[in-house]
């Protein structure tokens, strides 16, 4: 055998590996978009995909790149506040639509549970309680005492 006939054995090989996982990155693509098209989570992916594609976003974003003195640190702080204003924006949206969906729903579910605790007291204690109960003087506040006298 050639030492050629070895590259182009080892070529052919990695040229079946290749298209191997050319394949299983194909049907792994076709999953992703079926999940996307019939899937809630699916579709509010594309959503945010979709939203971030739109012509508004991407000239914002291609106005940050492309700024002559991009490191600056005004642009550095520009940038900062346009990522906190769209991450502002997603939570004030997931809020909204969340009381929407509260309201829709109902204000809240309240599970009650009642508890009874149940003592058991000998009798002859019970009777000793009562008549310590009689045999006290009823306590009465300092207002009472100040009027009766």
């Amino acid at each position: 055998m050639d030492s050629n006939d070895g590259d182009f054995v080892d070529y052919f090989d990695s040229m079946v590996k290749r298209q191997a996982e050319e394949e299983e990155l194909n049907f792994q693509m076709e999953q992703h978009e079926i999940w996307k098209t019939t899937t809630l989570t699916g579709r509010l992916v594309s959503l945010v995909q979709n939203f971030g594609k739109s012509p508004f976003i991407t000239a914002l974003v291609d106005s940050f790149r492309n700024q002559e003195g991009g490191t600056s640190w005004n642009m550095i702080l520009l940038r900062n506040v346009a990522r906190l204003m769209i991450l502002a924006f997603g939570i004030v949206t997931i809020l909204s639509l969340s009381k929407i969906w509260q309201a829709v729903v109902g204000k809240e579910i309240v599970y009650e549970q009642e508890i009874v605790i149940v003592e058991e007291v000998p009798r002859s204690k019970a009777l000793e309680d009562e008549k310590k109960k009689k045999d006290s003087k009823p306590r009465r506040s300092a207002r009472d005492k100040k009027h009766r006298d």
